[in-house]
């Protein structure tokens, strides 16, 4: 076994039984397992019942239910229910910034 072979064990040790997918932990490979073969949803939305890939996910999502905005632009403060729609919302006040150094 040469050691290009040796490295991708030690990384990738826990094959999934049904199916060609390899992990690095039991824990990834388990939750692998429950949400591709057995259908588990992880991050269930109460409300919903919307699945999402993480908690900041469903974090975020739960902020529609609510109506909560908890994101504000320093610039002109409005407010976002995501921090992405902030982020791009932000980008709008550096181009008009940008125009004004230039002129």
């Amino acid at each position: 076994m040469d050691n290009s072979t040796m490295y991708e064990c030690t990384i990738f040790c826990c094959p999934c039984n049904d199916c060609d997918k390899e992990y690095r932990s039991r824990f990834n490979l388990r939750r692998h397992f429950e949400k591709h073969h057995l259908g588990k949803k992880f991050n269930v939305c109460k409300t919903c019942n919307k699945s999402f890939a993480s908690r900041q996910i469903l974090r975020e999502h739960l902020y529609r239910h609510s109506g909560a905005k908890p994101y504000r632009c320093t610039f002109c403060r409005k407010r976002f229910r995501q921090y992405s729609h902030l982020s791009v919302h932000k980008k709008i006040h550096s181009v008009i910034i940008n125009r004004i150094n230039t002129d």
